[in-house]
């Protein structure tokens, strides 16, 4: 029998039904499996990936409706989880989405998770994953992370991860899509290197990967060769990661051990 209690994995979300299969519901059943007492569902920020999943024939929630789904169910706590990585706009709908419930049901406990990038997350950590995982060693090359971007004061999590991997002596620039290449193609022509290998810094591989990382015309990929760089992409999302889903699962442990 089922606690009254719910996780809700919260997600941006994607309409590539690919890359949610390989980046979205791995995190999901990892959490099902944990907490097998537990109602664990799933919701998505994105309008337009939740009006594209309900025209493949899905049931989706936004993060506002799976909080009353749940309570309707007799769910006196609910948890929310973020897949997203920064605490920025996104991250601010889902605490509008909690903040809007609980002025009507006040006796509804409902906690939410951290972001990735968190500024109370260990970077140290997520980086030495993702070193473990792409080695971030080879000589003569840098590796770019390409995140989203925002215009959140939250964008400030990219320079503290990039300042983390500078200070661990680790071969890497972070850049964003929004603020485009320029800069990351001065720091690289600063330091006179020739090779370079691209790395999501998204928890999905979705179209941003596809296209703005290694599309074939104006891409990240097509204007570094453009300057002369050698370029290997690695088209994987941190949700494929198995470590870094582990990393998300120990952080909301050590949150709300009390679940």
């Amino acid at each position: 029998m089922k606690l009254k209690k719910a996780i809700i994995i919260v997600s941006y979300g994607t309409a590539k039904a690919s890359a949610r299969e390989k980046c979205i519901e791995p995190l999901f059943e990892l959490f099902q499996e944990t907490y097998e007492d537990v109602n664990v569902i799933q919701a998505f920020t994105s309008g337009y990936v939740r009006k594209k999943m309900e025209e493949e024939g899905q049931v989706i929630f936004s993060p506002k409706e799976a909080i009353e789904t749940m309570i309707e169910e007799g769910c006196r706590e609910i948890y929310l989880q973020p897949t997203h990585l920064l605490p920025g706009h996104e991250y601010h709908r889902i605490v509008e989405a909690i903040d809007d419930v609980c002025k009507r049901e006040t006796k509804v406990k409902i906690f939410l998770g951290r972001a990735l990038l968190s500024p109370k997350n260990d970077m140290t950590t997520i980086l030495h994953i993702l070193k473990k995982h792409y080695g971030l060693n080879e000589e003569k090359t840098r590796y770019v992370f390409m995140g989203h971007g925002t215009d959140h004061i939250a964008h400030q999590q990219y320079e503290a991860i990039e300042d983390v991997a500078c200070q661990e002596d680790l071969p890497v620039i972070v850049g964003t899509i929004e603020n485009g290449l320029e800069e990351v193609i001065k720091k690289l022509k600063a330091i006179k290197v020739h090779s370079v290998q691209l790395i999501p810094l998204l928890f999905v591989a979705g179209d941003h990967v596809m296209n703005d990382m290694m599309g074939k015309r104006d891409s990240w990929k097509t204007l570094l060769e453009e300057e002369g760089y050698s370029v290997i992409c690695h088209p994987v999302g941190l949700g494929e990661i198995e470590e870094i889903r582990n990393y998300y699962l120990q952080q909301f442990q050590d949150e709300f051990s009390h679940i």
